[in-house]
């Protein structure tokens, strides 16, 4: 052949690759119904579409000289297997051998040999590669099969060779033809295959992603936000529609703005505008927003904003995901509600503990004394049951009360805590001398294990954790029959390098614990019985308070039991060392009679409003002998009216009276400017109240009983450098009596219960407090109220034995407290301070000490 020749064989040769191209076209479009029309259904279209496009190229052969031709059907006939099938094969090769049957000549049978030949390779090639599939590394080999198999070995077998002629004519034109054909034609197919098994794989992800998507609670929004405009929605889940009541996804990425309409008026956001600022980070990235759907109904709905992705063109495109959290809202609407009503509540129960302990207390008081004088006149024995069926309700009820209003004040977290320089020697000392006689009555050995390093003071409350330790031992001594009760003191090394803690433990040899009750031995009204200990008794709040007062002070209480070997309980606290603070020589008074005399006060008038005739006697008296010019009042509304009409230098103000309360009557007198210096005066025992009544306008604050002392220093700086008011006429005043609430101790509550063993150096009566009220009450009227503190002192010194005998532990407690405040307001020292002592004992350590109460009672009637 000669350039001229190939040069002609141009045309032909194109237009067969071009039948070629058109058959790759055609095959991406049968590829696009393959999932519709099956494996059959594909493979026959297949083979059509590679049959007719043979039988175009037999139209348009590549003639090489007169006789010799060849066209583009063997290529198509060789990859019909591997893209269609053995049924494409055979339809191909069917229809080509049919056309070339029908168009007769020379060579039909070489011919028809050819395609068998090559059908059959194109089915072994399918076969070979049906699981791997066909590789492009495949193609030339396949394109050396086509060029010779039909065109060298078949003209071969047929002996129409001529002599090497055809060969040397034909060989390398139509090997060049059929590997080139055959590469270009597969790889058009494999590049559509594998366009089709992405687009396939594509379209089973996004099925599978919008099933996701309708699949989780809420709707499933793709937003882009493009440079330079508006969010716009992409896609849209079908949940969408319950969100909105009823807008389609469709409708929603046509016009996001629907979303916007829906957003309720009070919103402080359009949904469209949340969105692009979350996306550009200006906004959160979660919030909520009410809507109200096409049906009516609101809706809350939380939208969380997840990280945009930004593409090529500066454009960025983020998920968002909508969940109908109406439910939810509607629950934490509920809860704030409920939180509001608690603390309201809360607030509600603190107001009344106030009024309960200022308003019952007394009266409380009041009906056990008269109990006392009802017990000590003639009755016959019916009579007494009901009296002493009486006194013990009473005197329970009133141990019931302040314990309970002491756990409600630790749950409420207002406890008023008192830190001071302590002595834990001391403070163990003390517990331990209040206990010996019971533990030696039960045989029992009460020892103290002090160890290395443990400093000589710490800052702690002293009162508080004195209570917590009389609980513990107390408890060791009830439930220990034999053995000992030890208390070690330790400094423990902090824990994951924090500061170190005192551990004071509790060890005892008793029955122990069940393991079942250990979870829930320190919730109130509740305790644990071991194993031979029988019905427990009393209220069940000794290890509450016990482990909440070790809370507020900062530590922790623990306990470890087993049953039958014993219980250790532990109380840690923070180690503050301090200096050791001065040993004080006993209780401290501090009402020294001197208060109530002189004329320092000359020309003053003071305003006292007090409801309780018995006060204002007292408080008018005192006032009196101070040097001051007094009037008194029954309430807050007369102490306001008197106020504005007469000028006086100092107001004295109960702060519980009927009518106008303390808190109330301040405020009128501060809101029309007044600035006259007012004192309140309470028997409030919630201390936390107390700033209430600053912020009313209260100047100053004494508590009931009053201290003359604390009366007489806080009146002197409240009228410190102000001049005299005008003197006035004012109403007459009647003796005195003492305070309204002889249910607190004289005793100063931060030294606490003493020891018994020092008792003796304490007077049996503090003269001081006798030579008061003798002033302020006169000597005649004064002997006769200490005569009737004989009387009731006596009554009660019975109450507290009867109480023992009948094993009742609230008349025991009760009668104790009565009988120390009793004796704390008349002065005698000793009997307060061994009442303070027994009453934190239980009524079975106290057994042992009623002949010494009854000494104590006798020596202070004697001295009355």
């Amino acid at each position: 052949m000669n350039g001229n020749d190939w040069i002609s064989m141009l045309l032909p040769l194109s237009q067969n690759l071009g039948l070629l191209a058109l058959a790759a076209l055609g095959f991406g479009m049968v590829n696009r119904w393959q999932h519709r029309l099956g494996s059959h259904g594909h493979g026959l279209c297949v083979g059509v579409l590679f049959g007719v496009v043979s039988i175009a190229s037999m139209l348009l052969p590549i003639t090489i000289e007169d006789g010799l031709f060849f066209d583009a059907r063997s290529v198509l006939l060789i990859l019909s297997a591997p893209f269609g099938g053995p049924l494409a094969t055979v339809i191909t090769g069917i229809m080509i051998g049919g056309w070339r049957m029908l168009s007769g000549g020379a060579g039909v049978a070489p011919a028809l040999a050819s395609i068998g030949v090559i059908g059959v390779l194109s089915i072994v090639w399918w076969l070979w590669r049906r699981s791997p599939g066909i590789r492009f590394t495949d193609l030339p080999i396949a394109g050396a099969l086509v060029g010779g198999s039909p065109f060298v070995v078949v003209p071969a077998f047929f002996g129409i060779v001529e002599g090497g002629r055809i060969l040397s004519v034909i060989g390398t034109p139509i090997m060049l033809v059929s590997v080139v054909g055959t590469i270009v034609f597969g790889s058009l197919m494999l590049m559509e295959r594998q366009r089709r098994r992405t687009e396939t794989a594509l379209l089973s992800e996004r099925q599978r992603f919008r099933a996701m998507a309708d699949s989780v609670p809420g709707a499933f929004l793709q937003c882009l936000l493009p440079a330079d405009g508006p969010p716009a929605i992409i896609y849209a889940g079908n949940g969408i529609r319950d969100i909105t009541g009823g807008i389609d996804a469709a409708r929603i990425c046509a016009d996001p703005a629907q979303l916007d309409d829906l957003v309720a008026d009070h919103a402080p956001r359009r949904v469209t505008a949340a969105i692009r600022d979350a996306m550009l980070g200006i906004g959160p990235s979660r919030f909520g927003l009410p809507l109200v759907g096409r049906d009516g109904i609101i809706r809350w709905a939380m939208l969380h904003v997840a990280a945009p992705q930004t593409l090529a063109n500066g454009d960025r495109v983020a998920d968002v995901l909508a969940i109908d959290v109406s439910d939810l809202h509607r629950t934490e609407e509920e809860l704030r509600a409920a939180q509001v009503t608690a603390e309201q509540a809360n607030a509600a129960k603190s107001m009344f503990l106030a009024n309960m302990s200022h308003e019952l207390r007394t009266p409380m008081t009041g009906v056990l004394g008269m109990l006392d004088l009802l017990d000590a006149s003639p009755l016959n024995d019916k009579q007494q049951r009901w009296v002493t069926a009486m006194r013990r309700s009473a005197g329970g009820l009133m141990t019931l009360l302040d314990d309970i209003l002491d756990l409600s004040k630790i749950e409420a977290g207002r406890l008023s805590l008192s830190e001071e320089p302590l002595v834990l020697d001391r403070l163990v000392g003390d517990v331990l001398g209040l206990f010996e006689g019971r533990a030696s009555q039960k045989g029992l050995a009460l020892t103290v294990r002090r160890g290395s390093g443990l400093p000589d003071a710490i800052l702690a409350d002293p009162m508080r954790l004195r209570q917590v330790l009389m609980n513990l031992v107390g408890n060791a001594i009830k439930f220990t029959d034999s053995g000992f009760i030890e208390i070690r003191l330790d400094v423990l090394a902090g824990r994951h390098g924090g500061p170190h803690r005192i551990a004071i433990a509790v060890a005892d040899t008793g029955v122990g614990i069940a393991s079942q009750d250990l979870a829930q031995i320190f919730d109130p009204f509740t305790q644990a019985r071991g194993p031979m200990s029988g019905q427990p008794g009393g209220t069940g709040l000794g290890l509450a308070i016990s482990h909440r007062l070790t809370t507020a002070m900062g530590g922790e209480l623990s306990v470890d039991s087993l049953p039958g070997v014993g219980s250790v309980f532990t109380v840690y606290l923070p180690c503050r060392p301090v200096s050791p603070p001065a040993t004080a020589a006993g209780p401290v008074i501090g009402n020294d009679a001197t208060a109530l005399t002189g004329d320092r006060f000359s020309g003053r008038r003071v305003l006292v409003a007090e409801d309780n005739p018995v006060n204002r006697e007292l408080m008018g008296e005192a006032l009196h002998r101070m040097g001051f010019t007094v009037t008194v009042v029954e309430d807050g509304a007369a102490a306001v009216d008197i106020s504005a009409r007469q000028p006086f230098d100092v107001i004295i103000m109960d702060m519980q009276m009927p009518r106008m309360d303390g808190v109330a009557a301040t405020r009128a007198i501060r809101a029309r400017g007044d600035t006259v210096p007012i004192m309140a005066l309470s028997a409030d025992a919630m201390v936390e109240n107390r700033p209430r009544y600053f912020d009313a306008g209260i100047d100053a604050f004494v508590a009931k009983p009053v201290n003359w002392v604390e009366l007489r220093t806080t009146l002197i700086t409240l009228l410190a450098g102000a001049p005299p008011s005008r003197p006035v006429d004012h109403s007459p005043l009647s003796p005195s009596a003492p305070a309204d609430d002889p249910s607190d101790s004289g005793v100063d509550p931060g030294q606490g219960a003493a020891p018994l063993a020092r008792l003796t150096a304490m007077p049996v009566i503090d003269d001081h407090r006798r030579a008061a009220l003798d002033m302020a009450l006169g000597a005649d009227r004064s002997t006769m109220l200490y005569a009737l503190f004989a009387e009731s002192a006596i009554g009660s010194g019975r109450q507290v034995q009867a109480a023992i005998a009948d094993g009742d532990a609230n008349a025991y407690h009760s009668a104790l407290h009565a009988l120390k405040g009793l004796a704390a307001n008349y002065g005698f020292v000793r009997l307060a301070a061994i009442c303070a002592s027994l009453e934190a004992m239980s009524l079975a350590e106290a057994e042992v000490l009623t002949e010494r109460l009854d000494a104590e009672i006798h020596a202070a009637a004697a001295q009355s």
